[in-house]
């Protein structure tokens, strides 16, 4: 398999303006889909070979799909966008926020936040609710309250970050996600449609492209898959 993509590399001569090879993706597993019966027929023209009954993705498309992705995320964060990061497996958690942290962008790498696309007017509210009582532990105006009710309120503060300081700063619903994995993450798939808000994201074989607006064909369970995407990702964002 590794000589197949290498020899195929070499044939199509292959370039990319964001330092996207074939080899790099081959290596990092982005090739690698799921069980051959774990999978969404509109994956198919996005699929290579099938071998030891795991589909394998053709990274000379995903390559494709990856650049068409990042010159509409970098277009859109020069246009003064926002793109909202969402990764909420255990292994996208870390790496979201280091991405988004990268790029000064908002994201969510715990529960999905409800109602952050549908009805952004309420979250508002509650973040507001969020930065006061944050603010207000920082100057000291909590000491007026008694023992227990500060507990109660540096409980409610730590709850608050884990759920919501990944859009403490969000002035208005983010006009992009972008989803790790849009089957775990499908309520925020579905809230961004709603919305009208543009989706991009990490498609494996199992999912529907055709919910996205842009995608990435690949694999996304290796750990060395996702950190590779992040950190194209923030290169290009960051060089923008």
């Amino acid at each position: 398999m590794a000589n197949e993509i290498k020899q195929k590399e070499a044939n199509q001569n292959f370039q990319s303006k964001y330092g996207l090879k074939i080899e790099d993706m081959f290596n990092v597993g982005l090739h690698l889909g799921h069980i051959k019966s774990k999978w969404n027929p509109k994956m198919a023209p996005y699929v290579f070979i099938v071998r030891n009954g795991v589909r394998i993705l053709d990274l000379e498309k995903t390559m494709v799909k990856f650049e068409e992705m990042l010159d509409f995320l970098k277009k859109s964060v020069s246009e003064g966008k926002k793109i909202l990061f969402v990764g909420t497996r255990f292994q996208d958690k870390d790496i979201i926020k280091e991405l988004a942290e990268k790029t000064g962008m908002p994201y969510v790498n715990n529960r999905w936040v409800g109602g952050l696309f549908t009805n952004f007017g309420i979250i508002k509210k509650r973040l507001k609710y969020f930065c006061d009582l944050e603010s207000d532990k920082q100057k000291g105006n909590l000491g007026k309250y008694t023992k227990k009710e500060r507990i109660m309120f540096d409980k409610e503060l730590a709850r608050l970050e884990k759920f919501m300081g990944g859009i403490k700063a969000l002035e208005k619903c983010p006009e992009i996600v972008f989803i790790f994995d849009t089957i775990k993450d499908v309520y925020a798939l579905r809230e961004a449609r709603k919305s009208g808000s543009a989706i991009t994201a990490v498609v494996n074989t199992e999912a529907n492209p055709a919910y996205c607006d842009y995608f990435i064909p690949a694999g996304n369970n290796s750990l060395t898959a996702l950190k590779y995407v992040a950190e194209k990702m923030g290169e290009a964002l960051k060089n923008r």
